[in-house]
């Protein structure tokens, strides 16, 4: 009987997918006031992503890329920065994530703008990691707030997938 209930979990385990690549189309989280209150370190009011393709034609390459749009919360270090409250937008190129696993993906910014990790996508609920990546355009590489509430100290994001019409009401140029 072990036997039997190993060898059924052993191949469970095999023929479970692997992430291939993180799920096209768009997620967002709109954080509640109480959410915020609990975690008055937290600098993310409202957060969207979009996973896209750009066609092959264009670059001659398959690689997946991410926009995010961020509404900074009022508190936290966005807060103390002059940040609160305010719009910001990125672009990241995703990427198999070989140090962390096989089937692991991460997205980042240029320029040493950091990263985060995808550490759950089930097409529905996505989540992300990160220690370090900035958002928001400056002159510089980079970025100009960090999503990181403590710097060097992970902190993890949790979205649900939306109707692809809200990121294309934000990216209208993507195939979101």
């Amino acid at each position: 009987m072990r036997n039997t209930i190993f060898t059924s979990l052993i191949a469970g385990l095999v023929s479970a997918p692997a992430m291939a690549e993180p799920t096209l189309g768009c997620f967002m989280r709109d954080y509640s006031d109480p959410h915020l209150a609990a975690h008055p370190d937290q600098v993310v009011d409202q957060i969207w992503l979009s996973f896209y393709k750009i066609p092959y034609e264009v670059f001659e390459t398959d690689d997946t890329y991410a926009s995010v749009r961020v509404l900074t919360a009022d508190q936290g270090h966005v807060a103390s920065d002059g940040f609160g409250g305010q719009v910001f937008d990125g672009g990241m190129h995703c990427y198999q994530d070989r140090s962390r696993g096989e089937t692991d993906w991460s997205c980042s910014v240029e320029c040493d703008g950091g990263w985060f990790e995808i550490t759950r996508d089930d097409g529905d609920v996505l989540e992300i990691r990160t220690s370090y990546v900035m958002v928001g355009d400056t002159e510089e590489c980079g970025g100009a707030v960090d999503l990181a509430e403590h710097p060097q100290q992970p902190v993890t994001y949790r979205l649900y997938r939306v109707d692809g019409a809200v990121c294309d009401a934000l990216w209208p140029d993507e195939d979101s």
